[in-house]
């Protein structure tokens, strides 16, 4: 990665970082200066789709055999499955050293989980900037 890519990426890695932790805060902003009326799944539909293209821009410009663009293609892949999924109830499980954990779960809390693992998976595999 040169390092325009590693600052457009560092960007991405803190806006999600942003949108994690400051959620409701952000929709009310975007629903003020929108003039609309967005609820937090909405929001984050939007969002999702956002990162997804802003990390494509980035993507498309890396070389196909590099560690980062297998990184971050599968970020890309993971976030336009979930942008096209129409689920509003989700079942997974969690295994840990005790078992396995089944537990459901809304599309609200699904996408900030997706959100997550991308902010992670970026983060704990590229070195960008925090």
């Amino acid at each position: 990665m040169n390092l325009e890519q590693k600052y457009k990426l560092s960007k991405v890695v803190k806006q999600i970082d942003n949108i994690i932790n400051h959620t409701e805060k952000l929709k009310v902003n975007y629903n003020f200066i929108t003039d609309s009326a967005v609820n937090t799944e909405q929001f984050l539909e939007s969002v999702l789709k956002m990162v997804n293209k802003n990390i494509w821009n980035i993507l498309k410009n890396l070389d196909f055999e590099s560690e980062e663009f297998l990184i971050l293609n599968e970020v890309n892949t993971t976030l336009d499955d979930v942008s096209k999924e129409t689920a509003t109830v989700y079942h997974a499980s969690v295994i840990d050293d005790k078992g396995e954990h089944p537990y459901t779960t809304n599309r609200k809390q699904h996408l900030m989980g997706i959100l997550e693992w991308a902010h992670e998976y970026i983060a704990g595999n590229i070195e960008v900037e925090e």
